[in-house]
């Protein structure tokens, strides 16, 4: 163990677990997460982690945010992913809060933590925040397109966008115009994630500031942990779930759980999980606690995560037999979620490039 590194939690994130979970099982249960997620029925979902006031957290004070730090946020995560609920809020109002507060712009931060500014982030979901791509600014005008950007409700007032400005790897953080884009739906396999392209012609831009290269390694880091964390609290629900099930389903008139070859697989779907909890509970910490090696748990946890907890969605799948292939069981909402997290904010292999580049086994990866 680390000296000075807790391994559990205190009393605040405990409370703060418990509301979440609290708040989740009244106003987003699974069955209500199907209903919208997969017909559109029923409440909109996106706006439940801003209505809920949860932008701020991990956000700096000084920011408008609650306070804590990357640890707390993870926890929310986990929780978002345990149940399926959609975190569009988290990637557009939160991380445009985040970005803003590195530019300088506090005051801009805490507008964005507020869901009636509208305001989010454009980017695209697949890239790493260090690494955007599609938006160029040509004095006060911005264009480009995007193809996946999480946005709540599917529209925004302004965007807070990042455009390398060709010296050290330093960020442009940029506002742009919201009325001045084309924003249309995207499907994704994942239906608790309703995405949008947004396409940018002749739209008015202010240049707001820098964000270092420092700084948005960092957030990279911090986004590539949050996604490792969603990923787990979908990966335990997959395990929960399935080991309720076996004790369940028969097979020649006893408990399949009993046999042998299911015990094995559910405990191949345990110990990933353990395994990644710990590289997310790590690196949370040592981001927060601003530790030498912090970057390189970041990487392995976001890796980790997309090799691992993969098939630990597919093993659940496979122990839940025909029933889990349908489209009405639940289980398709965590493991779709699980696959869909293996490329949020970079895939694995582009995270070993980033773990090989700080062992100095290779140059730095570009792009």
């Amino acid at each position: 163990m680390v000296p000075g590194m807790r391994v559990t939690l205190t009393d605040e994130q405990a409370f703060l677990r418990e509301a979440f979970q609290g708040t989740i099982e009244r106003h987003a249960p699974i069955a209500a997460i199907r209903r919208w997620a997969l017909d559109r029925e029923g409440d909109d979902l996106t706006g439940l982690v801003g209505e809920q006031g949860w932008l701020g957290i991990g956000v700096p004070e000084e920011a408008g945010g609650e306070g804590g730090g990357v640890f707390e946020r993870a926890l929310l995560a986990e929780q978002l992913g345990h149940d399926s609920v959609p975190d569009a809020p988290l990637w557009s109002a939160t991380l445009a809060a985040l970005v803003l507060a590195g530019a300088g712009d506090d005051a801009g931060a805490e507008a964005a933590l507020d869901p009636e500014n509208g305001v989010a982030l454009l980017a695209d979901l697949r890239r790493p925040l260090d690494r955007p791509g599609g938006v160029e600014v040509d004095g006060d005008v911005a264009s480009g397109e995007l193809g996946l950007v999480a946005l709540p409700g599917g529209s925004a007032k302004t965007f807070v966008a990042l455009v390398a400005d060709g010296t050290d790897g330093d960020l442009a953080v940029w506002r742009i115009e919201g009325d001045d884009a084309t924003v249309e739906p995207r499907t994704l396999t994942d239906h608790t994630r309703p995405v949008w392209s947004v396409a940018l012609s002749g739209a008015a831009a202010t240049a707001v500031g820098t964000l270092s290269r420092e700084r948005a390694e960092r957030l990279t880091a911090e986004v590539a942990v949050l996604v490792a964390a969603d990923a787990l609290g979908a990966a335990q629900w997959c395990l929960d779930t399935t080991v309720e099930y076996v004790k369940e389903r028969k097979q020649f008139g006893v408990a399949v759980g009993s046999f042998q070859a299911v015990k094995h697989y559910a405990a191949q779907m345990a110990v990933p999980i353990e395994a990644t909890r710990a590289a997310v509970s790590y690196a949370a910490w040592a981001l927060d606690e601003g530790e030498d090696d912090a970057l390189l748990h970041a990487w392995v946890a976001k890796a980790f995560a997309a090799d691992n907890l993969n098939d630990v969605a597919d093993k659940a799948l496979f122990l839940h037999g025909a029933i889990g292939y349908t489209w009405e069981h639940d289980l398709q909402l965590p493991f779709k979620r699980i696959k869909a997290d293996a490329r949020i904010a970079g895939s694995a292999a582009g995270y070993h490039d980033r773990v090989a580049a700080i062992a100095g086994l290779t140059a730095p990866a570009a792009g």
